[in-house]
């Protein structure tokens, strides 16, 4: 909203009047507004973006929405109602969403919110086939499913640093054992440079009493 629309707003909001396009006659308005943004509107203001009398005008008794993303809970529920209203609207009757596909619902971010969410139940159905009453993975687009594949990529690869440094720990104490403690030894039979030994100690916390 342009600051000059803005500056409409607020005087239909502290003189409770309009004027109709092209009119000259002043018309009294008693309503209430609802406004809705996806915006930040205080930084917007910062920025000289969006007028601060507007906004202590309208910001009366704020709600505050969390991104899909943070409510993940809610999509279960949201397909279902979502599914009830596309159904009706394409003709095409489904029952609901697969354990596979709801799981790849799940892992991804939706940066669009409901209306992705919405977007891609709808463009599932109208890919599926007549006798089909369920949403499967191969009905979700690819980004999805790409989201699901990096995720899994990600736990494993975790999963690959944990056991390379229980294994790095191991022969650690291993060489320590087999050089009495003596940590320049133990160093020299690994392989390393004594600086990069010592880091590594500090790294795992390891405390080796020489014998």
């Amino acid at each position: 909203m342009t600051l000059a629309m803005q500056a409409k707003l607020l005087r239909v909001l502290q003189e409770r009047e309009i004027e109709r396009v092209g009119g000259t006659k002043t018309n009294k308005v008693d309503v209430r507004i609802i406004a809705a943004t996806n915006r930040d509107l205080e930084k917007m203001i910062e920025r000289g973006q969006f007028r601060q009398d507007l906004y202590y005008r309208l910001n009366i008794i704020s709600l505050h929405i969390p991104p899909l993303r943070e409510r993940k809970e809610d999509i279960p529920l949201l397909c279902n109602a979502l599914l009830k209203k596309i159904n009706v609207q394409v003709q095409h009757w489904v029952d609901g969403v697969s354990p596979e596909a709801m799981e790849l619902l799940l892992a991804y971010e939706w940066p669009g919110n409901v209306r992705e969410l919405e977007n891609v139940l709808e463009r599932a159905i109208n890919l599926m086939e007549e006798d089909e009453r369920q949403i499967l993975p191969e009905h979700l687009p690819p980004a999805l499913k790409k989201t699901h594949k990096t995720k899994d990529l990600e736990e494993g690869l975790k999963d690959l640093a944990g056991i390379l440094c229980d294994t790095e720990k191991q022969a650690i104490y291993k060489a320590l054992e087999a050089t009495g403690g003596n940590k320049s030894k133990a160093a020299k039979l690994l392989g390393i440079h004594r600086s990069g030994f010592y880091q590594k100690l500090h790294k795992y916390n390891i405390t080796f009493a020489k014998k």
